[in-house]
């Protein structure tokens, strides 16, 4: 799947990557809800660890169970929330929809289980949202494997190259509070010493693991 830029380098993550049918892949799971400037201030493996934590406990509450849940990502033009549909283009961030799926959780909208288990995970730390899709990817990653997982979003965040484009990320965004975008408004201007200010900044207030973004 991954774009010309990244294909020599993920090869190792192509094996574990599941079969579709065409672009069809059905699955229900729970993604990373943080917004992204959250994310790149706290991703780790412990933050990963925190929040399978949290989908485990939740599951158990509630009785689902799905044998088959591995590292996977839906696809955002295809993809919403429950009660709340898709995300506006101009909110929108490289780590939307970034999580845990399993396709034997495809049909929870039918029973609602879905909005349910949704509202127990979007309040609390680290934030999760649980939805369903037609159209996604996912890999043979075990939930646990945190490391191969740090990898994997890594990649997806990057493979869009669209996705960090200024313009898209400034859409709508007048004066930008987070880090991530003022480096697109730095781009835009061409102003390297807002840019290597930004990135100073960057080092003292992003995790290691999200300074390969």
């Amino acid at each position: 799947m991954w774009a010309y830029h990244q294909r020599d380098n993920l090869k190792d993550l192509d094996a574990l990557e599941e079969p579709t049918s065409g672009r069809r892949l059905d699955v229900g799971g729970f993604v990373l809800g943080d917004p992204f400037e959250e994310l790149l201030r706290n991703i780790s493996e412990d933050y990963l660890r925190a929040a399978w934590d949290r989908v485990l406990g939740v599951l158990e509450q509630n009785q689902v169970f799905a044998t088959d849940l591995s590292w996977g990502w839906m696809h955002p033009g295809e993809t919403g929330f429950p009660g709340e549909g898709k995300l506006p283009d101009y909110s929108s961030a490289p780590s939307d929809y970034i999580g845990w799926t399993s396709c034997s959780l495809s049909e929870m909208w039918r029973s609602d289980e879905d909005r349910l288990l949704d509202e127990a995970l979007n309040f609390g730390k680290p934030r999760l949202r649980c939805t369903t899709t037609w159209r996604s990817l996912k890999w043979r990653i075990a939930p646990d494997d945190f490391p191969l997982a740090l990898r994997l979003i890594e990649a997806i965040c990057v493979d869009e190259i669209s996705d960090w484009h200024a313009d898209i990320l400034l859409e709508r965004v007048v004066n930008p509070s987070e880090l991530w975008r003022k480096f697109a408004g730095a781009i835009r201007d061409d102003n390297q010493r807002s840019l290597e200010l930004l990135l100073r900044r960057a080092e003292r207030e992003y995790t290691l693991s999200a300074s390969v973004f």
